[in-house]
């Protein structure tokens, strides 16, 4: 930066002088005035990266036997890559990690939809859209979204303007997490999707596991980051019934 300042300085400086001296002072003039418009040092905006990712995710299936459950993500725009999720159990805790593998071809994901025919699946339900929330009317269940919490927005605010997800999940942890509204059973959160918002979020999917007590609840945040970045998620669950 400081190189730049010194460049624009001494163009100014040896257009000013030419003026005295010659007399195409004029050219002289206008091109070291658009030279400094090329070296100005730039705007607070363009300083912060945009790279405007969107995010898509697709639920693939869930080992029969076992709490591991396989989903698929895209971030189209800039970051143009797609992932494959694994969400597992640790062994002998009950904590849920994350891994992911990045896939060779952008949005493929023909080769796991014909894999995942081999292993063995736990059945799961996908809960019914009627609207306004999600239900399994043959349980009486219902998962709708949480009504709004702006005091968690306000603090995010004062915590990083516009800070992404992932940077407020690591500082609030649980506390910035806000559960559905869930009516016929309690539910319990095991694992959130670092990269997702989970206040003031709608939902997109919800798949239920009836044999293992499990939730997976897809959301959808309205709002963005300082990248332009969507902060979509998904939380997983165990619930019992009431």
């Amino acid at each position: 930066m400081a190189y730049i300042s010194f460049v624009a300085s001494f163009l100014l400086l040896l257009g000013n002088y030419l003026i005295l001296l010659s007399p195409m002072y004029l050219s002289w003039f206008v091109w070291c005035n658009i030279l400094l418009a090329f070296y100005a040092p730039p705007t607070k905006e363009l300083l912060v990266r945009n790279n405007q990712c969107s995010q898509e995710f697709k639920f693939f299936f869930k080992a029969k036997y076992q709490p591991i459950f396989w989903i698929g993500e895209i971030r189209y725009g800039e970051c143009g890559e797609t992932q494959l999720l694994q969400i597992a159990q640790l062994p002998n805790s009950k904590t849920f990690v994350a891994t992911s593998l990045e896939v060779e071809k952008f949005g493929d994901w023909a080769w796991i939809e014909q894999g995942k025919r081999t292993i063995k699946r736990e059945k799961h339900i996908e809960m019914e859209y009627t609207g306004h929330d999600f239900r399994f009317e043959e349980q009486g269940y219902v998962v709708k979204a949480p009504e709004l919490t702006p005091h968690l927005e306000l603090e995010r605010k004062n915590f990083v303007a516009n800070a992404c997800a992932s940077s407020w999940n690591k500082y609030k942890g649980e506390k910035g997490i806000v559960l559905p509204v869930c009516k016929g059973f309690t539910p319990k959160l095991l694992y959130a999707y670092q990269d997702g918002l989970y206040y003031n979020y709608q939902i997109d999917r919800v798949f239920m596991f009836p044999e293992s007590n499990h939730l997976l609840v897809f959301t959808k945040s309205l709002m963005s980051c300082d990248t332009q970045q969507t902060m979509h998620g998904f939380m997983l669950l165990s619930f019992k019934p009431n």
